[in-house]
């Protein structure tokens, strides 16, 4: 893996411009002066089973899940529990995942909407705090980018332990003075657990482009739906005691349902001089769902 830190422009009157790295990513992004840039190839060459920890290409971002695969993760960066993602601003192709009021907690951050294929580069930039980043930057930001097309169309199947099963396609064409890009994924995934994680998750993407960062527009939407159930927390006793397996659940009715719709658009004009002019719009519905209760009468000992 190779953390590629932002080089100098050596002409002032030109932005500095990365090469597409896989397809024809033409690397949009709202930051300026990020700490690290990695690329798509070190990203999506990570082993990972969730969608976030494509992510921990930021050095030190450790993620985990707890709850199932449907709740936001669960994010730790310089020494800190950022717990659903309170303290570290992340946002893709320039729209906010923080939500800005949930009843988990603020900043909650869910990135379970992300198809991994699709990153096409991740901004970094370590805290302490960016004003410019938001609320929730206490400790880092992390900024991901789309890619506007791919060479050629994807299709596969993915089967594993547990239930899981994957369908994933993508595609894109040009269309007019731009191109079209279209990416599908369902997936299913049951766990170890005595009582099935039952994951039932449906990905959809299109998206259509013109010309470059410094000087185009974009256009993406985005479709998301999901449900599970939840593994909680259990007492250690009852295990010992034999009431419940280490796989078991007291609650088998605990899990969630998350929707998620999104439109965003994006466009850029730079002129010879160097100046820049963006302006970005994002509309987002997103009805997270949890009905995760761990008893705390029971808990107590874990």
């Amino acid at each position: 893996m190779q953390i590629d830190a932002p080089q100098q422009r050596q002409d002032a009157r030109f932005k500095r411009k990365h090469s597409a790295d896989r397809g024809g990513r033409s690397n949009r992004t709202a930051i300026q002066n990020p700490v690290s840039v990695a690329n798509a190839a070190p990203v999506t060459a990570r082993p990972f089973s969730r969608p976030a920890e494509a992510l921990e290409v930021v050095p030190g971002l450790i993620i985990t899940q707890h709850s199932g695969d449907g709740k936001a993760n669960q994010y730790f960066l310089r020494g800190f529990n950022l717990d659903h993602g309170t303290d570290l601003a992340i946002s893709v192709d320039d729209m906010p995942v923080n939500m800005r009021t949930h009843a988990h907690g603020q900043g909650y951050a869910d990135l379970n909407f992300l198809i991994p294929e699709l990153i096409g580069s991740v901004n970094i930039r370590k805290g302490p705090y960016f004003a410019d980043e938001g609320d929730f930057s206490s400790v880092g930001s992390v900024h991901v980018g789309l890619l506007d097309n791919v060479n050629k169309t994807m299709a596969s199947i993915t089967a594993g332990s547990f239930g899981y099963r994957r369908i994933l396609g993508i595609t894109s064409t040009k269309l007019g003075d731009g191109t079209l890009l279209i990416a599908g994924e369902a997936n299913t995934y049951n766990g170890p657990w005595d009582n099935p994680d039952s994951l039932r998750k449906l990905n959809g993407v299109m998206r259509y482009g013109q010309g470059t960062a410094e000087d185009g527009f974009s256009l993406t939407g985005m479709a998301y739906a999901n449900k599970w159930n939840s593994t909680d927390q259990i007492p250690s006793r009852a295990i010992a005691s034999g009431e419940i397996g280490l796989y078991g659940a007291f609650d088998p009715s605990d899990g969630g349902n998350s929707n998620r719709f999104s439109l965003s658009g994006r466009w850029a004009q730079t002129d010879e001089g160097g100046t820049s002019k963006k302006v970005s719009l994002q509309a987002c519905r997103w009805r997270p769902k949890l009905a995760c209760k761990p008893d705390m009468t029971i808990s107590g000992s874990t």
